[in-house]
């Protein structure tokens, strides 16, 4: 069988895949290290964007999970680098407010969906479901098709 590699040939996307998440409220941080265990996510929760940044550039990330609220960095600009890493993950945006605006804004800047916060188990892995499809889908050859 032929390995799933990106479009951009950058590199391989052999699973399981990184799960990262930013998140700055333990209750939220249980809820992903919940829904990761149930779904079986390889999954990371760390402190910082530049953390993100340096595990994105060396293993494949799928979804990585930020804080609107994280005050390392602006969200867009924290959003815009993440989902610009090697494997092009799929960023999911954990904001208390949830609106058709801050998802514009969301996806101009390169992200995959708003999460509500506080994040409930069962939501995120519909939409965990759905960014790991998108991306598995992005990352598919031709040959392999």
């Amino acid at each position: 069988m032929w390995p799933l590699v990106s479009h951009t040939g950058s590199k391989h996307t052999g699973l399981p895949c990184e799960v990262l998440a930013l998140l700055r409220s333990p209750r939220d941080r249980e809820a992903v290290s919940d829904c990761a265990q149930a779904i079986g996510w390889k999954l990371k929760l760390l402190e910082t964007v530049d953390q993100a940044l340096s595990v994105a550039a060396s293993e494949a990330v799928a979804l990585i999970i930020v804080d609107r609220d994280l005050s390392e960095h602006d969200w867009r600009t924290s959003v815009q680098s993440l989902a610009n890493t090697v494997s092009t993950p799929c960023v999911l945006l954990a904001s208390s407010v949830v609106d058709p605006y801050l998802f514009q804004e969301l996806v101009k800047n390169g992200g995959f969906d708003v999460i509500p916060k506080p994040i409930e188990s069962k939501e995120l892995a519909r939409l965990g479901r759905l960014a790991f499809t998108y991306w598995r889908n992005q990352h598919t050859s031709i040959a392999s098709g």
